[in-house]
């Protein structure tokens, strides 16, 4: 039994061919980044405030533009596309 187990293996040894690895292929590549930017951004107004009673606005001035009253169908609505796309990552209620 063990003789036939040695030819086997005699015989299986014989039709391995040696099989040589093809030379890897090397990728190479690299980021360069902007040189043009500077180090330090400077932002210019392209037109001044018109007066120095112009620089500073009052609390109502800057929050009535944003408070408006809103249909109700429309903020229905609203509230439902928010809940179907579940922004922010919880069960709707």
């Amino acid at each position: 039994m063990s003789g036939k187990i040695i030819v086997l293996m005699m015989l299986m040894l014989a039709f391995v061919m040696p099989v040589q690895a093809e030379e890897p292929i090397k990728l190479e590549s690299s980021f360069v980044g902007d040189k043009e930017q500077p180090a330090v951004s400077y932002f210019v107004p392209w037109k001044g405030p018109g007066g120095a009673d112009k620089l500073y606005q009052k609390q109502e001035d800057k929050y009535e533009k944003s408070i408006d009253s809103v249909d109700r169908e429309v903020m229905l609505r609203s509230m439902r596309i928010y809940n179907e796309m579940n922004l922010e990552g919880r069960n709707p209620q």
